[in-house]
């Protein structure tokens, strides 16, 4: 019976699918809600240029050197694990996975779903090469990083070699190590060959389906990808089957991560930092903020556990090595801001205040910085019913601090027009803080201070998006003036 019932809901699911993207009303709040964040708004022509941030002293970009943990030369020979249990099934299999594997790289790709600013890709795949070069994998494997502008944590590698990050990963990661060991952990799961190994050993399986299943995650659904992977023979029932890599294999990719990530001269410790840091935003937010990299995984504490064990049993007690922390700050700045505008259209409106408040910790000269924190508390203080659907009821104390809703309200208020004022001060022909100092001051009933801010916006933009919406507030201020003056008389 539970076998009947599942595909009796498979099939269900499959017509509202492939009904032409119904399906993804349902797994979102707007199939498009992603592509509507433009990323050259908030990309950086140069990450060590002044104009856009302001570099502290403490934070040059200088890069530190990380000393190999061994010489190249004398690596040790590869054994490539998989070869004894590569059978002929496997290798008639392989061509078939890997073709599918380009094909969803290039529907990714098709719907706009990467972040491409060119600087950030260049870091993620020379730390990705150092990696490799400490791998197994195979040398006619080319492994090749993309960013997926999804602010779901998340990462997963398909069999051509390519790595997938989510935005909202790089968001969480706080060094250049805690990224060599997420990278190596993927690229674990190329070298063992375990995408291969895992459509096999599920026979009643289409190899495409089954391949994809183990990297869904939701910018399929915002980006309307379900349409394109029907043609592959895709339904929802099988994605509700899979779970992952079993807990051995996901172990094993962790031990390879934390012993190639280290070779390499990175601190060990940091892949339990990494580990830790996506667990606390598990723990922070109600279920259904997904952590997928985690979620498709074993047990957390067992894996965390694992980590342990390994550092341990490896490197005992003086474990060392480099961190890189201020190489990778100067890198991620456009990704947190942009990780930000993409949780505010999801209405994570805490995930983005987190994002900008590392920016701001690290950059407090940065204009665009203080202009997304001010949207934030601005969208914050218009509906705190958001807030409280996003954090779990421990969180959600804390951020009220015993305030009642209207004096929450306005706090945040005041807290958004501080932020615009300081993008104000920083750089005075920033349009976009003056607009949204216009909205405050509005709804505070400050009518003179929102319309001069109002007409130095369409000033500054005079090509703005939302000009005829602005010149309606403009028109709308004025009427309201001329009301006022004639009531008083």
């Amino acid at each position: 019976m539970k076998i009947i019932g599942r595909l009796v809901l498979g099939v269900i699911v499959f017509i509202v699918a492939v009904a032409g993207d119904v399906g993804c009303a349902f797994a979102s709040r707007g199939a498009n809600v992603m592509q509507n964040v433009e990323a050259p708004d908030y990309v950086l022509p140069k990450i060590d240029t002044e104009t856009d941030i302001a570099v502290e002293p403490d934070l040059v970009p200088e890069r530190v050197l990380v000393e190999p943990g061994g010489n190249l030369e004398k690596k040790r020979k590869k054994f490539f694990r998989w070869k004894k249990k590569f059978k002929k099934e496997h290798r008639r299999l392989e061509p078939e996975i890997i073709a599918t594997s380009n094909d969803i790289c290039r529907l990714i790709y098709e719907r706009g779903m990467l972040y491409e600013e060119e600087q950030v890709l260049r870091y993620l795949n020379e730390v990705a090469g150092r990696i490799a070069e400490r791998s197994d994998v195979e040398r006619d494997v080319e492994i090749e990083v993309k960013i997926v502008r999804d602010p779901l944590v998340n990462a997963f590698a398909l069999a051509n070699g390519t790595v997938h990050i989510h935005t909202g990963a790089l968001a969480c990661l706080k060094s250049e190590a805690q990224l060599a060991f997420l990278l190596a952990h993927e690229i674990s799961h190329i070298s063992e060959k375990d995408i291969v190994f895992n459509v096999k050993s599920s026979h009643e399986k289409i190899i495409a389906f089954k391949l994809f299943d183990i990297v869904l995650s939701p910018a399929a659904v915002f980006f309307g990808l379900f349409g394109d992977l029907a043609q592959f023979g895709f339904t929802l029932l099988h994605a509700s089957t899979i779970t992952g890599y079993s807990r051995n294999i996901e172990a094993r990719a962790d031990r390879d991560g934390i012993l190639w990530a280290s070779a390499e001269g990175y601190h060990p410790r940091e892949a339990a930092e990494m580990l830790d840091l996506f667990l606390h935003e598990k723990e922070k937010y109600r279920t259904g903020e997904e952590i997928y990299f985690l979620m498709s995984h074993p047990s957390n504490k067992w894996r965390r556990k694992q980590l342990d064990k390994v550092i341990s049993k490896k490197y005992g007690g003086v474990a060392v090595g480099e961190v890189n922390e201020t190489e990778f700050l100067l890198n991620m700045v456009s990704i947190k801001l942009y990780n930000a505008k993409l949780n505010m259209k999801m209405d994570r409106l805490v995930h983005a205040e987190e994002n900008v408040k590392w920016v701001l910790e690290n950059f407090p000269k940065n204009p665009k910085a203080h202009n997304i924190a001010g949207e934030i508390y601005r969208l914050e203080a218009a509906d705190v019913d958001k807030v409280k659907r996003e954090l779990n009821s421990k969180e959600w104390k804390k951020f009220k601090k015993d305030l009642k809703n209207e004096e929450l309200k306005s706090m945040l208020v005041e807290k958004a027009r501080n932020e615009y004022k300081e993008a104000i001060r920083l750089d005075g022909a920033f349009p976009d803080a003056h607009r949204g100092l216009a909205l405050v001051s509005y709804d505070l009933n400050e009518k003179g201070e929102a319309l001069a801010n109002f007409e130095k916006y369409l000033i500054l933009a005079p090509n703005a998006k939302d000009k005829r919406y602005i010149n309606f507030m403009i028109k709308r201020i004025h009427k309201e003036k001329n009301k006022e003056k004639q009531e008083a008389k």
